[in-house]
Order: structure tokens, then sequence, then C-alpha cells
């Protein structure tokens, strides 16, 4: 499992951090986007509270960009294996909440309303 940009290996510095919050969205093709409405409001909600809030695809930049700026959505993605996203979370897209590397929550987008931020 890695967590890249631009050829960069990212994931240590992720999965250190205390309030992480990942969305997982493994292939934007087929995502669910009547997840995004519930998506937005909470990672608005996250990054108010001081999380850090990213977004996992193996779709390429054209994709996340696209969703981006549809749905105004205050995160970026960075990629991840597909095979590696769907066995972390199946629904598309879930939302991982993690401590210092820790899942402490996950969920598919329906149940966003039940993520406790701290």
């Amino acid at each position: 499992f890695k967590i890249e940009k631009n050829g960069v290996d990212l994931t240590d510095e992720f999965l250190g951090k205390e309030k992480l919050m990942m969305i997982v969205a493994y292939n934007l093709r087929n995502t669910e986007t009547q997840g995004y409405k519930a998506i937005k409001l909470l990672t608005d909600n996250a990054l108010e509270s001081g999380y850090t809030v990213i977004g996992l695809t193996a779709s390429g930049k054209d994709k996340q960009d696209e969703l981006i700026e549809k749905f105004n959505l205050n995160f970026e993605f960075y990629q991840a294996d597909e095979t590696g996203l769907k066995a972390i979370v199946r629904a598309n897209p879930g939302i991982l909440v993690l401590n210092k590397g820790t899942i402490t929550q996950k969920k598919h987008w329906n149940d966003a309303a039940e993520i406790e931020l701290k």
C-alpha cells in the first residue's frame, strides 16, 4: 500500500498523522456520484475540526480534477493501487478515519453522518 503524488511516496507522512480522513474512491469512472454531497459536508466539517483530508484513487488526474470541480471538494486526491483500495473498503466512495495509521472508523458514504469527529 502506497500513497503517491507525482511519483513521490507520501505514505509515511500521511499515516503518521493523528487526525486523518481518507475518502477512498478506487475508480472515479464508476464512483457513486450521489454520495459526494454527504462527502462534501463531512470533509468541510473535518477540516474545520483540524483533520487532514485526502482522497485516494487509482484514477488519473483528469478524472480527479473533474470530480473536485463538479462537487466543489476541498481536498486533493492521491494515487494508490485500485486492488489495494478495494481491499481496504469496497464502497466507492468510502470513508476512513485514522489515528497514526490505525483505522478508527470506516464507513460507506451512505453512513457519512455517523462519522464522529473529535
